[in-house]
């Protein structure tokens, strides 16, 4: 790639560096915390420490993770736009939500 492209691109997507981690467990039938807040670009580490094989889908369909294994993790990447519900297919009881909030001024 030739420098001038590289330097384009970082401008249009700028590197995460303000971007946080946030990790969820799943365990006792349960996602652990229940509300996210997150901002666009901050990444939400799910881990299944459950006896039981879970999945994280969001209710209107627009994340899946397949199903988790005891022991498992599932990486997602919060894009800007809407809140979002989400609950373990297997276990109906099982909801959860990711609160976006607005990227920061400028970014």
């Amino acid at each position: 790639m030739k420098p001038w492209r590289a330097a384009v691109l970082a401008l249009c997507w700028p590197a995460a560096a303000g971007a946080a981690e946030h990790r969820v467990v799943i365990d006792g039938m349960a996602f652990t915390p229940r509300v996210v807040q997150a901002r666009p670009g901050d990444t939400i580490l799910w881990t299944n420490k459950d006896l039981f094989v879970h999945n994280v889908s969001a209710d209107k369909g627009s994340m899946q993770s397949g199903e988790l294994q005891t022991g498992q993790t599932w990486r997602y990447t919060v894009r800007a736009g809407p809140s979002m519900d989400y609950h373990c297919t297997l276990h109906p009881t099982m909801t959860a939500r990711i609160e976006v909030a607005a990227s920061p001024k400028g970014k």
